[in-house]
């Protein structure tokens, strides 16, 4: 069997070749429902992807020192990061259902390391209890497949370890935790949510098998860099 899954793209309508931790850069929601037989026949490989991340630390000081002030137009330019920053901030004590955030725009990648090619950031982190939550957020007007997402986030929880991510769980903020979990969050009346609500139920079949939880959150009214009233929606 392959190691390989054949995905088709808008460049390659046909299919081309990728590691399962590629895959979800490559999902369009044109060739969402057609890669599904392939996902689905493949699913082993996700399962299989291994731990790539090994940071001596996934604590980032100068997060916790103050909170960063933008460059002129830089929060429009790289909203979604600026909503993390704004929601590690200013997000309230009592937490939410995904817990506190702990954290926010953690790199995976090894500080001049030759193997980081795949790994990128979580957007933010929450502790509940003895439970760690990665979050994959997108912003209120994400156009992308909800399948993406989901991906994302899977691969980069298995990139940390998986079901046996204490060494992440240990040098990151999530304090006393033994889990990690997924999750992805959406704003409730985008076309991201939209499409995942409107999905075929082979796709939502699909998507289960992830175990990736998922979040519906509105525009705070204070600010458009902030969410409020999360609630869990269900596959």
């Amino acid at each position: 069997m392959s190691d390989l899954l054949q995905i088709k793209t808008r460049k390659n309508p046909g299919g081309a070749s990728y590691s399962a931790e590629e895959v979800y850069k490559h999902i369009t929601t044109t060739y969402a429902e057609a890669n599904l037989p392939e996902l689905n026949d493949q699913f082993s490989l996700f399962e299989r992807i291994p731990p790539r991340s090994h940071r001596k630390s996934y604590v980032i000081p100068s997060h916790q020192k103050q909170r960063p002030l933008p460059a002129p137009g830089e929060k429009k330019r790289r909203k979604e990061e600026w909503i993390c920053i704004s929601m590690y901030w200013e997000s309230p004590d009592h937490g939410y259902p995904f817990g506190k955030l702990v954290g926010y725009q953690i790199p995976l990648k090894t500080p001049g390391g030759t193997e980081n090619d795949g790994l990128g950031k979580i957007d933010l982190l929450a502790q509940n209890g003895d439970t760690a939550t990665l979050l994959e957020l997108k912003q209120a007007n994400s156009r992308e497949h909800p399948l993406r997402a989901f991906l994302e986030a899977y691969t980069y929880w298995k990139q940390l370890g998986g079901e046996n991510a204490e060494y992440f769980l240990k040098n990151s903020d999530a304090i006393h935790t033994s889990v990690l979990d997924k999750a992805v969050v959406f704003y409730r009346g985008s076309q991201i949510a939209d499409k995942l609500i409107h999905s075929s139920e082979a796709m939502k079949q699909f998507l289960r098998k992830f175990q990736v939880k998922c979040y519906f959150v509105d525009q705070s009214p204070q600010s458009e860099y902030l969410f409020d009233h999360v609630t869990e929606y269900k596959i």
